[in-house]
């Protein structure tokens, strides 16, 4: 059970989701739902279930499932990150070992990324477009963070933490670049693919983490739609945090 009188923290542990439609400013008002669906708890830890969905009137633009934890300072404490294969970090060594970058690349400006406030890599550290299980590429960027952005202090109050979705939308917009790296000029919209994906959590970026990593490997490009699929994993100060599993970007005409 929960040992009462005892601050817990409230963390996502991961979940699936589809995106359905695409959010522009006309829509309005978005309506959010949220349904719990399964609670246990056990060693002071408690764990929750959601079936989610957003709407725009009636229109379902998202739909998906996600898992939340409580826990203890302590067990926060104790970062241990993912679980990951035993050859993984050889197989990372070995695509970086051969990347094409000669330097890091300086992203600001970055013609298929937003604009410096939402822009969540600052350098293209390794590239190479013919690494990965599938041969089409693997990337790596990263993030210098500043304990003073913004979200450490909207997120969360008394304890702050860099929302876990900002990862994940640094390895979209490394998806971005590597799709810039293989199609030429970015299109004057992306959107997200439209499949189902899946994410873990396993940690989190801290004020006191130094560095954020995006590492990517694209794993399927359909020339026709000029789209590209991807896997990619965050780590902090080197320790494997988050994974993102079937992701990636499409161009679009603009709306």
């Amino acid at each position: 059970g929960i040992e009462a009188g005892r601050d817990l923290y409230f963390r996502n542990l991961g979940g699936t989701g589809e995106q359905l439609a695409d959010v522009t400013p006309e829509m309005g008002t978005l309506t959010i739902r949220a349904k719990q669906t399964r609670t246990a708890a056990s060693g002071g830890m408690r764990i929750v279930g959601f079936e989610t969905a957003v709407f725009a009137d009636q229109d379902e633009l998202y739909r998906g499932t996600t898992g939340f934890g409580s826990f203890s300072a302590a067990a926060l404490g104790n970062q241990r990150g993912l679980s990951l294969p035993a050859d993984e970090p050889a197989r990372i060594d070995a695509w970086r070992a051969s990347a094409q970058l000669p330097e890091p690349l300086d992203l600001s400006g970055h013609p298929g990324l937003p604009r410096d406030d939402w822009r969540m890599l600052h350098r293209l550290t390794h590239a190479n477009d013919a690494a990965g299980v599938a041969g089409l590429g693997c990337f790596e960027a990263a993030h210098d963070v500043d304990p003073q952005r913004w979200f450490f202090h909207a997120h969360f109050y008394l304890d702050p933490v860099m929302p876990g979705s900002l990862g994940l939308e640094g390895l979209l917009q490394l998806a971005r670049v590597a799709w810039t790296r293989r199609f030429g000029a970015p299109p004057q919209r992306f959107s997200t693919l439209r499949n189902p994906h899946r994410w873990i959590y396993r940690g989190q970026v801290r004020q006191r983490v130094q560095t954020m990593t995006c590492q990517l490997e694209v794993v399927e490009i359909d020339a026709e739609r000029r789209s590209i699929r991807c896997n990619g994993t965050v780590l902090a100060d080197g320790l494997p945090i988050y994974q993102f599993f079937d992701f990636g970007v499409v161009a679009e005409e603009p709306l």
